[in-house]
Formats: structure tokens, C-alpha cells, sequence
């Protein structure tokens, strides 16, 4: 048997759902026989109640699904002369749970209340018909509301999964494209004024390119989880910890980032932003000057102005999903212009 779960915000809701069977028994029996199904009713609502205190409830979206189906069931039993206020009441509800369908019931209440309204009589009441009518619209508007609460209740821990795989995934990257910079602090430095040599870290900028670009994707996806996670759906969300597609779309960051790289060292396009590849370095220096006496200078290795535009440009192309295709939409146009007559 399954620990004791303590649902706080559970027992809450089916105590309000408890006092409203009450009410809902109350104003019944006042116009004839109380319903079997107020008595159905509280039976369901003790029934969830001792499932979630003792334990034996398997799943707490289960659980969660019984009590807004009695919830569904009371609003089956909502009185005539309630179920106008009941439904704007819900509608604002689902308003403010930013029920995707919200406008489309309320266009569909507006619409439908003219229709059922008699106002011939004092007090204005409902035509034959028109109660059947109004608790269906009141079943959907729940129905609407139900499943966006259940489904922002069962997407939390999948999109906490998928963000906390996307950044362990993205930390990795991370540790990869500081991994020269590492190397560069580990390594022994000549003595002034010695600089450290890197004649042999050719393969550096292509490097840096595709580390950069990888950990531009994670980044970008990370945001996305976080900024969009209401706006996704459940597969969404299930595709979105797979580590499959996270590694897929680490892929295309890098490849994109690569094709960014050779575009750029090509010299297609120039400008104060291109990086100039021959001129990629490390800038060496020291503060204060070596000489001061009784002063240990901090000596730093640091990318130059070229390799730091580098590394923007091909984060960026990691980052931005539409920064490779716009770029090479540019490119295309550029070779397609005739070129201009001489004189």
C-alpha cells in the first residue's frame, strides 16, 4: 500500500463541493423530494475523501479527476433561477485559468441566452426547454475548465523534467566550449615578459563555433520551456524531455552554427560586426605593469575583439532558429543581383 498522501488543496475543494450538496439538498427539497443523487453525491465525495486519507488512492490525477467529476455531476442539479449567474460565474472562471475556449463559450452564452430567456414573465424566468439547454452549456464551460486545470497539473512535472534535462545537457555544452579557456588557465605561463604561445590552436575558432552553437540551442530551448510552457501541449512537452530530440535540436544549433562559421569566412558579407578570422588572437597583458615593486601583476589571456564576435555570431545562430535560413536568404539575394555596369 502506497505512503499516506496529504492532499491539502483536495480536501479543500471536496469540502466546498460537500457544503454546496448540502445547499443544492436544501433548495431541492424545498420544491418536493430530495434527488437520489444528492445522496449519490455525498457518498462520491466521502468515498475520494477516505481513498486520499488512508492511502489507497494510486494517482493523484485520478483522485483529482473523481472530484471534478462530482463537481460535473452537482452542477447536473443547479436550479433555474441560478444556472444564468452559475454560468457567467464559470465563464469569468475560465477567463482567468486562460481556458483557451473562453471567448467561444461566451460568444455561445450570449447567443443562446436570448433564446431561452422568457421575459414576459415577473420575474423574468426561463422557456420550456431552456434549463436543458443552459446546464449543458454549464457542463461544457466545467468540462473546459477541468481539463485545463488537470492538464497544467500533469504538465508541471514533465515540463520540470524536460527543463531540468535540457539544462544538464546544456551545462554540458558549456563545460565544452570553456574547455580551451580551462586548458589556457592551467597551463604554466613563462615568466615575464614571456607571452604564452598558441600556434597550435588552429582548430580553435571552428571549435568554438560548434560548442557555442550547441549551447545556444539549449539556452534558446530552456526559454522556450519556461516562457511557452502554458502555451504547449502535452506531447509537446513529452517530445520536449525526450533526450533524443533535446539532442537533436543541440544538432541543428551546431550545424547551424558551422554553416555560420564558413559563410562568415567566406567574405560574403562585410562590415564592423563581420569577425575577421586572421586577425583571431588572444589578448595578453598585465595590471599593474611589471616593475612595481611589492605588486604581484595579474596577468590575463583573454579573446581578442575577433574571436569574441565569433563566438556572438555563432551563439546566436544556435539561439535563433531563423537567424541561418534569414542569413542565407540574404545571400542568395546578393548573388542573384546582376552586377552593376562598369562606368
Amino acid at each position: 500500500m502506497p505512503a499516506v498522501q496529504h492532499f491539502t488543496m483536495l480536501h479543500n475543494f471536496l469540502s466546498q463541493l460537500e457544503v454546496r450538496a448540502d445547499f443544492l439538498g436544501t433548495r431541492l427539497a424545498a420544491d418536493g423530494p430530495t434527488p437520489a443523487e444528492i445522496a449519490d453525491i455525498k457518498a462520491a465525495i466521502q468515498a475520494i475523501q477516505a481513498d486520499s486519507a488512508n492511502g489507497t488512492a494510486t494517482s493523484e490525477d485520478l483522485i483529482w479527476s473523481r472530484a471534478y467529476q462530482v463537481e460535473r455531476r452537482l452542477a447536473l442539479l443547479e436550479p433555474e433561477d441560478t444556472l444564468v449567474a452559475e454560468i457567467r460565474r464559470r465563464l469569468d472562471e475560465a477567463v482567468e485559468e486562460k481556458v483557451k475556449s473562453a471567448p467561444r463559450l461566451q460568444s455561445y452564452f450570449e447567443a443562446t441566452l436570448p433564446l431561452v430567456a422568457d421575459t414576459a414573465q415577473h420575474p423574468p424566468g426561463l422557456k420550456p426547454g431552456g434549463a436543458v439547454r443552459l446546464r449543458a452549456l454549464l457542463l461544457a464551460v466545467l468540462e473546459e475548465i477541468h481539463w485545463t486545470l488537470q492538464r497544467k497539473f500533469h504538465a508541471r512535472p514533465i515540463q520540470k523534467r524536460a527543463s531540468r534535462l535540457v539544462a544538464g545537457v546544456g551545462i554540458v555544452g558549456c563545460i565544452l566550449f570553456l574547455l580551451p579557456y580551462v586548458v589556457i588557465y592551467l597551463t604554466p605561463r613563462p615568466a615575464p615578459p614571456g607571452e604564452m604561445s598558441f600556434s597550435g590552436w588552429a582548430w580553435l575558432p571552428l571549435y568554438t563555433a560548434a560548442t557555442t552553437g550547441f549551447f545556444g540551442a539549449m539556452f534558446s530551448r530552456l526559454l522556450t520551456l519556461q516562457a511557452k510552457r502554458g502555451a504547449m501541449t502535452l506531447g509537446e512537452l513529452n517530445d520536449a524531455r525526450d533526450l533524443t530530440s533535446i539532442l537533436l535540436r543541440g544538432a541543428v544549433g551546431t550545424t547551424g552554427a558551422v554553416i555560420v562559421y564558413f559563410f562568415l569566412l567566406s567574405g560574403v558579407i562585410g562590415g564592423a560586426l563581420i569577425p575577421k578570422f586572421a586577425e583571431m588572437s588572444f589578448d595578453q597583458f598585465s595590471h599593474p605593469s611589471p616593475g612595481r615593486e611589492g605588486i604581484t601583476p595579474l596577468r590575463l589571456v583573454l579573446p581578442n575583439a575577433q574571436l569574441a564576435l565569433l563566438v556572438v555570431w555563432t551563439f546566436l545562430s544556435g539561439f535563433s532558429e531563423r537567424l541561418v535560413p534569414s542569413v542565407l536568404k540574404s545571400s542568395e539575394a546578393t548573388i542573384r543581383e546582376p552586377p552593376k555596369p562598369a562606368g
